[in-house]
């Protein structure tokens, strides 16, 4: 399956970027449900693998109050990586806004230390 292929079926499965969110930050996804009136538990990871094959959270940004978050999700067994991206408040809670594809890039930094002093 491609991306597309892939969002489409998240439709069908009635999974949103605020539940991959969700889980992604927490390492669950528990949801109030306004028409039930109570609190959901949703097994994020399980139907992804159930519908995808093996699925990894590979990277999540740390939720700084009032900064943008994302988290990243790589289906192995397609080869595609998605991230999610919102924008995280302690008040308001996160607003998940946008999913994309994305593709893993190796890079080499530098950093420049002091050199330790001889004693």
């Amino acid at each position: 399956m491609n991306f597309k292929e892939i969002k489409q079926k998240l439709k069908t499965l009635n999974l949103k970027e605020k539940e991959l969110g969700y889980y992604a930050q927490n390492g669950e996804c528990i949801l109030y449900d306004d028409d039930r009136g109570e609190e959901i538990e949703i097994d994020v990871v399980g139907l992804l693998e159930e519908n995808f094959g093996k699925v990894n959270v590979v990277e999540t940004s740390y939720f700084h109050d009032g900064y943008e978050c994302w988290c990243v999700y790589d289906f192995k067994e397609h080869n595609v990586c998605i991230k999610i991206e919102g924008y995280f408040s302690s008040y308001d809670d996160t607003e998940w806004s946008r999913m994309f594809e994305v593709f893993p890039e190796e890079k080499t930094i530098t950093v420049y230390n002091e050199k330790p002093r001889k004693k």
